[in-house]
């Protein structure tokens, strides 16, 4: 820490610091691993599940719907949860992700990701929903995204 301090007072950028530290210490590739049943437990372990009057909840209702589409379709919905950039902050899509996995969704995530790649992506495995995390650059990514896949 004291070695970047100091190439910061003799005005090195902060890419060139952070390309001497990926050189010492590697890149960081964050996992994309996504938790399955967290959500979905706590609808159906307590109180929050049960009928009231004959209708169902509105997560059976969600969950009965996306059966109806994997049986229309033969396949289950799928998501695309998409954290674009480079910083790294992808705990909030997982947490997205782990949610639409205990919905029934085929989830896939990509962290660190180019918008050209999450094109590439969508047109390739039949992804219904794209979900992206970037809140500066959303707007863009979707008009660039709609572009491409035209």
């Amino acid at each position: 820490m004291a070695l970047a301090i100091e190439a910061a007072r003799v005005r090195c950028t902060l890419g060139e610091i952070s390309l001497a530290l990926e050189k010492a210490w590697g890149r960081h590739v964050p996992s994309s691993t996504i938790v399955q049943g967290a959500y979905g437990a706590s609808f159906t372990n307590t109180g929050n599940n049960s009928k009231s009057n004959g209708s169902e909840s509105e997560y059976d209702n969600v969950l009965n719907k996306v059966k109806q589409f994997e049986e229309k379709e033969g396949r289950r919905p799928r998501i695309l949860v998409a954290k674009m950039g480079q910083d790294g902050h992808d705990r909030g899509a997982k947490v997205i992700a782990s949610g639409f996995s205990d919905l029934g969704y085929d989830v896939d995530m990509k962290v660190r990701v180019s918008i050209v790649s999450l094109c590439k992506f969508y047109v390739l495995n039949e992804v219904l929903v794209v979900w992206p995390l970037h809140l500066t650059f959303i707007c863009l990514h979707l008009i660039v995204f709609a572009s491409c896949i035209r």
